[in-house]
């Protein structure tokens, strides 16, 4: 079993002790990356969407790096 498998039957299985339900949570959710100057580190943020800490969009992220 590779890791990402491994780490998903764990999570289920914490999930599962705790009550929770950890259907849903699984996605191939595509991401970016931009240096968030609120959290002084590179997030990972759902493609689409703006950072949530600095508003940042894919788009302005990518006319930054010209």
């Amino acid at each position: 079993m590779d890791r990402e498998k491994h780490f998903t039957v764990m999570l289920k299985k914490i999930f599962k002790k705790i009550g929770l339900s950890f259907e849903g949570l699984e996605s191939n959710t595509q991401m970016w990356e931009h240096y968030c100057p609120m959290e002084n580190d590179i997030i990972g943020t759902e493609k689409g969407q703006p950072c949530n800490w600095c508003d940042a969009t894919e788009i302005s992220n990518k006319n930054k790096e010209r």
